[in-house]
């Protein structure tokens, strides 16, 4: 995730900070590809689409599940943008979070 959040910041001059609670963790190989592209294709939207400015990652861990926290500074997505049909990116982000257990705002 570190290297995602320098090349995040270098590609597009967009500042980028990431806080991973607790630093050292692991987690199952399949799960962590998923928060990698979950967290890949939200930055890719971002430098996309929002006219941000600044990015914030955080990752944090607990006994059962691992909540992955993208936040800018821009003005965000409708309701009606966030539920589109053809939008694909969203789509694969759900699914690999596990559809209607993930929790969008």
């Amino acid at each position: 995730m570190t290297w995602l959040a320098q090349q995040f910041k270098s590609w597009n001059r967009i500042r980028c900070s990431l806080r991973i609670e607790p630093e050292e963790f692991a987690l199952h190989k399949g799960r962590s590809v998923d928060v990698f592209r979950i967290a890949q294709e939200s930055l890719t939207n971002i430098a996309r689409h929002s006219a941000a400015s600044a990015v914030r990652i955080r990752l944090q861990p607990d006994d059962r599940t691992v909540t992955l926290s993208i936040t800018d500074d821009a003005v965000g997505m409708s309701d009606r943008e966030m539920n589109d049909v053809n939008s694909f990116g969203l789509m694969g982000m759900r699914e690999r979070a596990g559809g209607g257990e993930a929790h969008w705002k």
